[in-house]
């Protein structure tokens, strides 16, 4: 499983909706998130794909799909990376998630399978027991060590909580 992480700024209600109808129709298509910080106005979305092939094979039309609606709206692209999905803790799509925490970390390529093993083995089954958790996916990227981790929550007040 692969995935596409862009973080744009303005109107993210406005952008979801133009792009949404359209990206669900791309082969290998899986689901995705809609994430953003109501204080900051920046919004970060992921979309999965099955394959890497799939993945690629969307990359420009999804560019220009998000980059048109974007512009429209007078928002702006921040940046846009892919992963791999490394991790997660079964479906991607979970539909009970009202909160997300993303966390961007880096770390040595050479080390990137010993990091998945220690996450897989660790770091998920702790994030369970965490209040309101329901769910969650770590990107990785092993050529430059760069990732991303997703963890979903049913609540504000939970997520507080795991501060």
């Amino acid at each position: 499983m692969y995935a596409r992480r862009a973080v744009t700024k303005g109107p993210t209600d406005q952008i979801e909706a133009a792009a949404l109808p359209k990206v669900r129709e791309f082969p290998g298509y899986r689901g995705g998130y809609w994430l953003v910080d109501r204080e900051t106005g920046e919004g970060v979305t992921i979309g999965f794909y099955d394959t890497k092939e799939n993945l690629d094979a969307s990359r420009a039309i999804v560019t220009q799909l998000r980059d048109s609606a974007v512009q429209s709206l007078g928002g702006q692209v921040l940046a846009v990376d892919e992963f791999e999905v490394t991790a997660d803790t079964g479906q991607k799509v979970h539909r009970s998630a009202s909160h997300a925490r993303v966390t961007e970390f880096s770390g040595n390529p050479a080390d990137f399978d010993r990091s998945v093993r220690i996450l897989i083995d660790s770091v998920i089954p702790a994030a369970r027991s965490l209040p309101g958790f329901v769910g969650g996916f770590w990107l990785g990227d092993r050529d430059t060590g760069k990732g991303l981790a997703v963890t979903l929550f049913d609540s504000a007040e939970s997520i507080a909580a795991t501060s």
